[in-house]
């Protein structure tokens, strides 16, 4: 057993006594450090460790089981070998946009982003209409979900189509309105994407009522893909996926979940 004699002088040498505060003080100067860091590396386009990004870029090719791209409302990947010029997503700044396309089967394309009131205003264009189109077109990056819902919801009171044309996106809140058509067509070279469902900005919601209106809003996506006959398979791939990503679905998925109906050329 050793003895410990307190009668013995101290060791020489510093001695450092820090206390609680002074080491929150220390711990507060290294996260802003860290920050500082990180801020510098994300303007540089250097990663920290200096390796290669692990999140692919938007732009680079897209294949099954390398599906997840950042969130970027204004940019549309591409597939390996695709070599037709970028669509680049409409701006959604004063929300969605009508036109109806001229041909023998007259489509109305639905761009922009959705805004809360736009599902209203998309009935009264439908509305003044001398003729309903059959097929309703998509080319969006997301937005307000109600409004999203709500144009589901009506497509499908109208007995009308939807669809997702060659080389366009329908990506966050937009497969919900695309999800109510009768028959869903889907270009083999669109871009259909989920994500978790969040608040732009929360305000003065509190956590848990964030939390609360979160399961609220899934609860209504959850009801409306059993009512539309879409696998609610589709929100664990969304729930899995973060806010700033996006989860492209495959053919095979688009398929198997009866998101899409029909692929086409």
């Amino acid at each position: 057993m050793t003895v410990l004699d307190r009668s013995a002088p101290p060791p020489r040498g510093p001695i450092w006594r820090i206390t609680v505060r002074q080491a929150m003080k220390a711990a507060l100067v290294a996260q802003f450090a860290l920050a500082g860091l990180l801020v510098w590396t994300d303007i540089a386009g250097r990663p920290l460790s200096g390796a290669d990004p692990i999140a692919p870029r938007v732009q680079n090719p897209f294949s099954p089981g390398d599906q997840t791209r950042p969130y970027s409302p204004s940019d549309v990947p591409r597939r390996p070998g695709d070599t037709a010029p970028d669509l680049p997503m409409p701006p959604g700044d004063d929300g969605l946009q009508f036109r109806m396309t001229q041909g023998d089967a007259p489509v109305l394309l639905v761009t922009g982003a959705f805004r809360f009131g736009d599902d209203a205003r998309f009935e009264g264009f439908l509305d003044a209409l001398p003729t309903q189109p059959k097929t309703v077109a998509f080319h969006s990056p997301g937005g307000n979900v109600d409004a999203a819902l709500a144009i589901g919801r009506a497509i499908r009171g109208r007995g009308m189509n939807t669809a997702v044309e060659a080389g366009r996106a329908c990506a966050s809140a937009c497969p919900s309105a695309y999800g109510g058509g009768v028959k869903r067509l889907a270009a083999r070279t669109a871009w259909i994407g989920v994500h978790q469902t969040y608040f732009q900005t929360a305000g003065v919601m509190t956590p848990n009522r964030a939390a609360y209106e979160i399961q609220i809003i899934k609860a209504r996506m959850m009801q409306f893909w059993q009512d539309m006959g879409v696998d609610t398979g589709i929100e664990t791939l969304a729930m899995q996926t973060p806010p700033d990503q996006i989860y492209y679905l495959v053919e095979e998925e688009l398929l198997t979940l009866k998101l899409a109906t029909e692929m086409t050329d």
